[in-house]
């Protein structure tokens, strides 16, 4: 054992070295009694022989230690931090870990872990110093204690890997399960909802504000490695029942755990039920410690979660915000992200879900699943689809083959019998024979305690009690104890019947339905008994109560398919009495001729025409010969551009082939909303004489991406062949045309050919197989794209191509390229690798920060931005110091981009940078990290005498939100630059508080209208009383987003004095105004009160927001809407 002396000597080296460097701190003070210096050298020298005794060798004369623990750099990041009281430094880890590997590893032969080291350490230290009465209450504690439950980044990715791997175990069989026997998962097509373009005529500074002005919403396609791409984008998923929300959580979280679509998360799906009651981020790191219990001990687990969080490395895949009863809480745990650490969330919701909750979601960008095509049918059914009675059955169910749960059973039923299906015209005749084939399966069981009669009597009573007490979906189970339609053993009897498995799914105090619309077929059963009398007829007084609340919508759905014509055609038209759009929707949904309701589809079509646009939705999905020669009509005739760009899409939701000629002829419309909408028509329908007006139109640039999907739909192998042709011909035109063809679709087969092309002589022709490949995007296309890289004239097209394409296959060589000995080149790697999530991409772009060349370290920093790691925040906060200003600036936005708090005083330090793009871009990193102790550095920018400084500086106060601000704020509501003053006003509308309201109303009076936008705005975030008058004044403004502002901010507001003036503003010649100050009326006096006012207005205000009011009324009870509707004769 090494002696205590040469310990006790050692341990008076590190005081006293201590001491010098601490002098006139307050640790040197507060040790100045020599007994307290005399217990300090104990606990150390105790410290050290404890390290003995693990095996840490001490070296001839202490060397080792020496070497280790008298190291400037470890002096620094140890002694000095952890026993300096007042020290409020982040200790770097990482630094220590590697030190302790170069001291051990270079003087003896040791296996033990350098982390080990350092945390046994600590653990000691703690004991020996903290522990002692003297030392206890001298130190600070607090940054041992972080020090000793630090994880290294090793561990990090060690346990990482192997909580991938516990996902992939333990989820591939129950997945499996849930598919299906001899099922495969069908990768689902996703869009994103997007706005239609109004922001051309906007400032340049205020491109970027996107307002939600009632305008109307678009879709377009995203591709999965855009939505897991690492961002700060989070996502709501919003589809209905059926389309797969919950399997493709689950899905996405298996793929993830194998390293597909993305290696940089850690993927975990969790219902929503879990954590409604969950307020503290430290129960979510008990639940995700849970869940990986079999990983490790769940203190070292709690370490790494926490360590994860704050890496922002988790990707949250929540299910069933529809299904959380009370979605309060849910819906602040949403909107601030607090216990989830600000890490990346996918949410999965149906549209009643997101309704309840859609203004806590701005920050949520909206995608929704589409349903299956023709395509992805044949591929998930296999071979089955070459039999000719299954294409029958497919072409009869077109619509409800669609629907992946409904496919499902399609198959489960193909799998057992084929002959069956023929007869099934109806989504409730499918859920009758599937739900018949599971009870037959059960009757094989002897064991049964009830019959199979039984137990579904009992399932639709459960299920339509459910629904009347407000459960959609799923109950807790505590609902169970209090059900009065079934005992409480013949209730857990059904539960816990094996073969319902497939329609029930337990959870921790939940049960759900495995699919809601499972809880609304059962729930049609009972309502049918509900509604009609034993010998057929109506009840009235009943039949009301249910349509009256829509939550019994596809209950209503379901029961006029199972119907018998007579009964299904009278229930019709009962409901047209009182919703003509419900009526419609139930048309496609029963099994009767839409020819008997031929007066009503006239009814319809009358509405569309008269501007309720979402009568289209209804007509798709009836899709007579009648409603597809009125849709080839408007689409040809109409002079509404809303009409003929639905007319577009509804007859590629029919996908009748008669309007091949007609969409056809629509790729030539001025509107290129009804373009694109043509071309998407067209891809659905896949018919191949669509190949030729589609190809033409992959040359209109504002649609070419969607005729390039369109034809990748029809996926027909003979036009990527002949396109491949066409790559020879003579002509340089033809030859670029078909490359930008094979691009857009997207057949890997075609690879090879425009891989050849990059040896072109001309570089116009190898610019088009560069691009080409970009599109196809698919692995093959790495290796020819690298060769490119090279080329001075496509070579950055092709680095931009491999940053989007992600494909960690490129780093070994984009790591090697950035040793190249031209700058451009390393240029073209750096700016490739920084779109590429992987670790050695980081490791490389942190070298490249020392590049020669400014061009590759300002690439090098900016991709380190993008990657967002965050082993890249000390060498960013070093590149701040660059003696190149672009570099400078570049690494600042990348700080901001990763969020770590580590930078903010490097930050704060670069705010008087000589450079006005620096000082800018530290400002808005500052502004995106937050924290208080920005604040005062800020307010002091908001004095320089560069007004892009001023303007950044406001615009990060407002984001990091802190009163301090206001008094500054105020004050630059007067700078002479008018960027400054509306962007100050914006940020004390963030920030909240009252003290501003008098001077925003006093900018109202600006001359700049930008200004007084955003001064409304920020009144009404405030909802102070007192600006009520002054936003009723400025309903008068002649610039209309003044006007759009005012009333959003009065509706927010909700004073009755607003009512009147509200009112007057629907006769607004802008739209956006119009529906604004509806939703504002809304918000002020309900739904019921508005319809009152709204029957004494005169006829033309009713005619001109016909569409406004009857979207506000749609989702209400009926009989608000069926009032205007009878009075106004629409």
């Amino acid at each position: 054992m090494v002696g205590e002396s040469l310990l006790i000597k050692l341990a008076e080296k590190v005081v006293d070295k201590i001491f010098e460097k601490a002098a006139g701190k307050p640790v040197s003070k507060l040790l100045e009694d020599i007994e307290k210096k005399n217990a300090f050298k104990k606990a150390i020298a105790e410290c050290f022989q404890s390290l003995v005794k693990r095996g840490f060798k001490v070296g001839r004369s202490g060397t080792l230690y020496k070497e280790f623990f008298l190291d400037e750099d470890v002096f620094g990041e140890l002694w000095l931090k952890v026993v300096d009281p007042v020290s409020v430094e982040e200790i770097n880890f990482d630094l220590l870990e590697k030190k302790f590997k170069e001291c051990w590893q270079a003087h003896v032969d040791i296996d033990k872990k350098a982390e080990e080291g350092i945390r046994y350490f600590c653990n000691t230290l703690e004991s020996a110093v903290f522990h002692q009465s003297e030392l206890r209450d001298l130190l600070n504690t607090k940054t041992l204690r972080e020090l000793r439950d630090w994880i290294s980044f090793d561990e990090i990715e060690r346990l990482k890997k192997k909580c991938l791997e516990h996902i992939r175990t333990t989820k591939e069989k129950e997945f499996q399960e849930e598919l299906g026997e001899g099922n495969d998962y069908v990768e689902p097509a996703i869009e994103r909802k997007t706005e239609r373009p109004l922001w051309e005529k906007m400032p340049l500074e205020l491109k970027d504000k996107k307002k939600k002005i009632g305008e109307e919403t678009y879709f377009a396609p995203i591709s999965l490695a855009e939505i897991v791409r690492q961002d700060k984008n989070d996502y709501v998923l919003v589809s209905e029942s059926g389309m797969g929300k919950t399997t493709f959580l689950k899905w996405l979280e298996l793929s993830l755990s194998k390293g597909e679509v993305s290696k940089y998360y850690l993927p975990v799906y969790l219902h929503l039920s879990i954590l409604r009651d969950y307020t503290t981020q430290d129960q979510l790191i008990s639940r995700l410690a849970t869940k990986f219990s079999r990983v490790t001990d769940k203190r070292k687990l709690e370490r790494f979660i926490s360590a994860v969080l704050k890496q922002k490395k988790f990707l949250f895949l929540l299910d069933g915000l529809d299904q959380v009863s009370d979605s309060s809480i849910v819906s602040q745990q949403l909107q601030s992200k607090e216990i989830f650490g600000d890490n990346k969330i996918i949410l999965a919701t149906r549209q009643i879900g997101y309704s309840l909750i859609a203004s806590q979601l701005r920050n949520y960008k909206f995608i929704q699943l589409i349903p299956f095509n023709q395509k992805r049918i044949e591929k998930y059914l296999k071979d089955r689809t070459e039999n000719p009675k299954v294409k029958e059955i497919i072409r009869q169910n077109r619509e409800l083959v669609r629907i992946p749960i409904l496919l499902q059973m399609i198959s489960s039923l193909l799998a057992e019998d084929g002959e069956t299906l023929s007869e099934i015209r109806t989504r409730s005749h499918l859920y009758e024979r599937f739900i018949d084939h599971l009870f037959e399966h059960e009757k094989e069981v002897k064991t049964t305690r009830l019959s199979a009669e039984k137990r579904k009597l009992d399932l639709q009573k459960l299920s339509y009690d459910l629904i009347d007490r407000g459960f959609l979906g799923s109950f807790p189970e505590k609902v169970v104890y209090k059900h009065e339609v079934l005992e409480e053993d013949e209730l857990y009897t059904l539960l816990d019947w094996g073969i319902l498995n497939r329609i029930f799914e337990r959870t921790t105090n939940q049960i759900d339905f495995r699919h809601q619309s499972f809880q609304e077929y059962f729930a049609s059963l009972e309502l049918k008994d509900n509604i009609f009398s034993g010998d057929g007829k109506l009840i009235e007084e009943e039949f009301r109560r249910h349509l009256e609340h829509r939550k019994w919508d596809q209950s209503f759905l379901f029961l006029v398919g199972l119907l018998d014509q007579r009964c299904s055609k009278d229930l019709i038209w009962k409901i047209t009495e009182y919703d003509l759009f419900f009526s419609g929707l139930c048309i496609s949904y029963c099994a009767s001729d839409p020819q008997k309701f031929a007066n009503l589809i006239e009814e319809l079509l009358d509405s569309a025409e008269k501007g309720f646009y979402r009568t289209f939705d209804i007509l798709s999905k009836i899709g007579d010969e009648r409603i597809v020669d009125r849709l080839l009509q408007w689409l040809s005739e109409s002079e509404d551009e809303i009409i003929r760009r639905e007319a577009a899409y509804a007859l590629g939701e029919i996908g009748d082939s008669r309007a091949i000629d007609g969409l056809a002829n629509a790729l030539g419309d001025q509107e290129s909303w009804v373009r694109a909408n043509a071309a998407e028509a067209l891809g659905r329908i896949r018919d191949s004489r669509a190949i030729h007006p589609l190809a033409k139109a992959l040359m209109d640039v504002a649609i070419g991406p969607t005729a390039g999907e369109a034809l990748k739909e029809i996926g027909d192998p003979s036009v990527t062949m002949a396109f491949m042709q066409c790559l020879g011909h003579r002509d340089k035109e033809i030859q670029i045309d078909a490359a930008r063809v094979l691009g857009f679709i997207g057949d890997p087969s075609s690879i090879p050919s425009l891989a050849n092309l990059l040896g072109h002589r001309e570089a116009e022709m190898r610019w088009a197989a560069v691009n080409a490949l970009s599109l196809i995007g698919h692995p093959e296309t790495i290796d020819p794209l690298l060769e490119a890289l090279t080329d001075d004239d496509v070579g950055w097209d092709a680095a931009y191509a491999l940053a989007a394409i992600g494909d960690s296959k490129a780093v070994p060589r984009l790591i090697e390229t950035l040793t190249h000995k031209h700058r451009g080149i390393r240029q073209r790697a750096a700016c490739a690798l920084g779109g590429i999530t992987d670790p050695r991409a980081v490791r490389a772009l942190v070298g490249a920060l020392a590049d020669v060349d400014p061009g590759v370290r300002l690439l090098a920093a900016e991709g380190l931005g993008k990657i967002g790691d965050l082993n890249a925040v000390v060498p960013l906060i070093a590149a701040l110091e660059d003696e190149d200003e672009a570099v400078r600036s570049s690494a600042a936005e990348a700080l901001g981009k990763i969020g770590d708090s580590k930078a903010t005083d490097s930050l704060i330090n670069a705010l008087t940078d000589g450079d006005e793009h620096v000082r800018s871009s530290a400002a808005e990193a500052l502004g995106e990290i937050g924290g208080a102790i920005a604040v005062d550095p800020l307010i002091g920018v908001l004095n320089h005498e560069d007004a892009y400084t001023r303007w950044s500086a406001a615009q990060a106060l407002g984001e990091v939100g802190n009163s301090k601000a206001v008094d500054a704020l105020l004050r630059a509501l007067k700078d002479r630059d008018r960027t400054v003053r509306q962007t100050a006003a914006d940020a004390l509308g963030k920030i909240g508080d009252p003290k501003g309201v008098d001077s925003l109303v006093g900018a109202l009076e600006e001359e700049v209208e930008w200004v007084r936008s955003y001064a409304a705005e920020a009144l009404g975030r405030i909802a102070d009383p007192k600006a009520v008058a002054p936003l009723i004044k400025a309903l008068r403004d002649n610039h209309d987003w003044v006007r759009r502002a005012a009333a959003e901010s009065l509706g927010r507001i909700g004073s009755r004095r607003a009512i009147d003036p509200l009112m007057r503003c629907l006769k607004d010649q802008d739209r956006s105004v119009r529906a604004i100050a509806a939703k504002a009326l809304v918000e002020i006096i309900g739904y019921k009160e508005l319809i009152l006012k709204l029957r004494g207005s005169w006829q033309a205000l009713l005619s001109e927001n016909k569409q406004i009011i009857e979207g506000l009324f749609h989702k209400q009870p009926r009989r608000l809407l069926d009032l205007g509707l009878k009075y106004w004769k629409w």
